[in-house]
């Protein structure tokens, strides 16, 4: 072959090769979705479609089907009179790839869509508000919504992950523009069940100040999601909300947050999550909420295994039967006011108890027989004003307890049979030292009831069978002790009654002289022992 020729073979191979370049673009361009670079926006204009209504079979303005001539169509439009479409209206149409709905149409029903796996463009209208599930389930192929309002779209009801076209298509356009950071327009209080679910494309999202609610999933898959700021208003964020958010770094809630309830793996599998910032400690945690993720809340860790209602705690989350290891130091969180009766009855896995400054009522047998138990907390700021009736009853590891300043009654058999129990500190507000209170522990040794200006009772059998107890001051705010208080104290050599010279008692109607703390001690564990005394 001539040199020549080599030339001009040469010279039409790149210009074929040149024609194939741009034939595969227009092919890439028209029929395949644009790769998305941060923080750009990309244009894109969805096919036109055929507008023939001789194309659907359409009943009281619901489009119930296709015709046989509308079945061979790749590009439809809905006709304008439509406002419904029926359940598996287009159900396993395989030929249509582009598919506008006209404005006008309000519901979408079950399966509409289903299985058209050919169908690669989809448009909303703004007049659509209800879309239910499966609608556009095994659309496998779709690549492409779009719509004209963001508010609009913020108002649409989707019933499932499969009701949003975006479980399977990749691209968004906004009247034409495929945004990666979007602003919620203000007017928007509630993100609905599934909203932005599976937005991959979307890097950053302004969420309106006056939002109060976070749907199901609403943000789930979001994986170019890299930070979220909550707003304060924002009261519940629901399950799965930004599960899955793989980009997802950083969490913010707004300073003053009054977020009460974070559902179930709200952030589950969000792998690259490091940094979580201003959330309440009053709060609803619910079963993996950051399973997965970086960052643990560690003051909130055991709020996953709690019910807490209007700041009534009523025990472990039913999911978390049995507490962990991890958690034998329990903490019951801020927010908290009432620990509920029998809240954790029988616990066998709690060990150390920290009960938080907002507890005011610990109600009956809350802790009772929970065997682990060795030692309970209280902070110097407690508003615990009640321990009510067998709270801590059969508690038979605990070893010691102070009770907070501020506690004024602490209920009958409050604290009885705990055996190992062997000092015990009773502030000085306190009123009712309750019936059968500390009966039956065995090791009580060192009992302090602080003296103040707060009138005291001590129930019958308070004290009964406290076998070590030697000695014990009853201050000159006491007013009366019931019958059998020390019955059964065998240790008790000493009882010192504060004020007695100066105060009248009285047992069984008689006037008693308790001046001399040997002889009172013989008193209260024998010879008067079925008296209550009283001045």
């Amino acid at each position: 072959m001539s040199r020549a020729k080599k030339i001009v073979l040469t010279a039409l191979l790149l210009v074929v090769t040149a024609l194939a370049a741009v034939i595969a673009l227009t092919i890439t361009l028209a029929g395949k979705k644009p790769q998305l670079q941060s923080g750009v926006r990309v244009e894109y204009t969805a096919p036109t479609p055929i507008d023939d209504p001789s194309f659907f079979v359409v009943e009281n303005n619901v489009l119930t089907g296709l015709t046989e001539a509308g079945k061979q169509q790749t590009k439809l439009k809905t006709p304008s009179n439509v406002t419904s479409i029926a359940p598996e209206a287009l159900l396993n149409n395989t030929t249509v790839q582009t598919f506008e709905i006209s404005e006008g149409v309000v519901n979408i029903y079950e399966s509409a869509l289903q299985g058209c796996t050919s169908l690669v463009n989809i448009t909303l209208p703004n007049s659509v508000n209800y879309i239910e599930d499966n609608v556009f389930l095994d659309c496998s192929s779709l690549e492409n919504t779009y719509i004209s309002s963001l508010e609009a779209w913020c108002n649409i009801t989707f019933w499932g992950p499969y009701a949003t076209p975006m479980t399977y298509a990749e691209n968004l356009y906004i009247n034409g523009t495929k945004p990666s950071q979007i602003t919620v327009p203000n007017n928007i209080t509630t993100i609905k069940d599934f909203s932005f679910y599976a937005w991959t494309f979307l890097a950053d999202i302004e969420l309106p100040s006056n939002l109060t609610s976070i749907g199901i999933a609403s943000f789930g898959y979001c994986w170019s999601l890299q930070r979220i700021t909550i707003p304060n208003n924002v009261t519940r964020i629901d399950i799965n909300a930004f599960r899955s958010c793989t980009g997802l770094n950083t969490v913010e809630f707004s300073s003053g947050s009054k977020l009460t309830s974070l559902g179930s793996s709200v952030f589950k599998d969000d792998t690259n999550l490091t940094s979580v910032t201003g959330m309440p400690r009053t709060l609803t945690i619910g079963a993996e909420a950051f399973d997965g993720c970086s960052w643990q809340p560690v003051e909130h860790a055991n709020l996953n295994h709690f019910n807490i209602e209007n700041g009534v705690l009523t025990g472990l989350n039913t999911e978390f039967s049995d507490l962990p290891s991890s958690y034998t130091n329990l903490v019951i969180p801020d927010g908290v006011t009432k620990i509920n009766n029998s809240a954790f009855l029988g616990n066998e896995e709690i060990e150390t108890l920290n009960i938080a400054a907002s507890v005011e009522i610990i109600d009956v047998y809350a802790f009772s027989m929970c065997s682990k138990l060795k030692t309970i907390t209280f902070p110097e700021t407690s508003s615990l004003k009640t321990i009510s009736q067998g709270a801590f009853d059969s508690c038979v590891s605990l070893e010691a307890i102070t009770l907070p300043e501020g506690l004024i009654t602490i209920g009958d058999f409050c604290f009885a049979d705990c055996t190992k129990l062997n000092e015990v500190v009773i502030p000085s507000s306190v009123a009712t030292i309750g019936d059968f209170c500390f009966a039956r522990c065995a090791a009580l040794s060192d009992v302090e009831i602080v003296a103040g200006l707060h009138e005291t009772t001590i129930g019958e059998q308070a004290f009964e069978g406290c076998t070590a107890l030697s000695r014990i001051v009853i201050p000159s705010r006491v007013i009366s002790i019931g019958a059998n208080a020390f019955r059964g104290c065998l240790s008790l050599a000493e009882v010192v009654v504060e004020g007695a010279n100066e105060y009248s008692w009285s047992a069984n109607s008689s006037s008693i002289d308790l001046t001399d703390p040997a002889r009172n001690a013989i008193y209260f564990k024998d010879t008067y022992s079925s008296y209550s005394f009283w001045r």
